[in-house]
């Protein structure tokens, strides 16, 4: 073959090996582009639903009256008398999530108010700023209204929130003075035997003053300084299953709902009496009243 037909071929050969790679180079290069649209989509979504849906650390805790957050010191109208709050205070323990369909228990983070993932919300004097004031045990304010979490949690695909209104039973009567806090406030405690106020409402009115304070009743021990050593017979924890209203940064206790169809006086007050009709109406009201919300 004539050198200069090998030449020919020659450069027609790699003219046709250029165009390949640079239609190849060209495939790459777009494909690289449209990869990183997609990464760019994909990480702009995740933000946004960052955003949307920030994880937590805490759930807040608030007392409503009609639909209402009580201030400090609010008056509110029961049966056509004026009553403020006193002392209104709680134990929530087993605290679980439910994300489609399984169970995941929710740990608390331990300080003066939580403890064995029991947690004390508490609305003495009705105000956030109260001095610190000193009971048995570490100095703790008068008012705490958050559960706080030991982990942060995105709760964007959380439907169910689950709590019990009490503390477990193993727990319960324990001997307070060598318990962490808040298992060792003595206004929460009632005996070894009986265990502590689940749930300590104390009202204000004009002229008198109501109280609802629920516990274990029914609990046998060789005296009151003595702890039972099977479940008592009227346990009275409540147990609630919330669906998620709003984004679950809120639980709301409803306290009109809480008392609807008791009437407030001097003797329907509630010591967990088993004949006391203000007693019966209420943890009826806790069973069907949606005296919790999660929001």
């Amino acid at each position: 073959m004539p050198l200069l037909h090998k030449r020919i071929i020659t450069v027609i050969t790699q003219k046709m090996i250029n165009d390949r790679l640079t239609t190849r180079c060209r495939f790459l290069h777009q494909a690289m582009q449209n990869t990183l649209v997609l990464v760019f989509i994909l990480l702009s979504s995740a933000c946004s639903k960052l955003q949307d849906n920030p994880t937590l650390s805490e759930i807040k805790v608030e007392v409503f009256f009609q639909q209402a957050p009580i201030r400090c010191e609010q008056i509110v109208s029961l049966d056509e008398q004026n009553w403020s709050i006193n002392q209104l205070a709680f134990f929530i323990s087993e605290l679980n999530v439910s994300q489609n369909g399984v169970q995941q228990a929710l740990p608390l983070t331990t300080n003066d108010w939580q403890s064995n993932d029991v947690a004390l919300l508490q609305y003495t004097d009705c105000a956030e700023q109260a001095s610190q004031t000193e009971q048995s045990g570490p100095l703790i304010s008068a008012y705490h209204a958050s559960l706080q979490l030991a982990q942060p949690i995105d709760f964007s695909e959380v439907m169910q929130l689950q709590f019990t209104l009490g503390i477990p039973f193993e727990l319960n009567h324990l001997n307070p003075l060598s318990q962490a806090s808040p298992l060792n406030i003595p206004s929460m405690f009632w005996s070894w035997r009986a265990g502590h106020k689940f749930m300590r409402l104390d009202m204000l009115g004009d002229e008198q003053s109501w109280v609802f304070h629920l516990g274990s009743t029914e609990c046998y021990a060789d005296s009151a300084m003595r702890a039972p050593t099977m479940q008592c017979g009227q346990p009275n924890r409540v147990t609630f299953d919330l669906p998620k209203q709003q984004q679950g940064e809120t639980l709301v206790l409803h306290l009109d709902r809480l008392l609807s169809g008791v009437a407030l006086n001097n003797k329907t007050a509630c010591l967990m009496q088993p004949d006391q009709e203000s007693c019966v109406q209420i943890m009826k009201n806790m069973s069907d009243n949606q005296v919790f919300e999660w929001q």
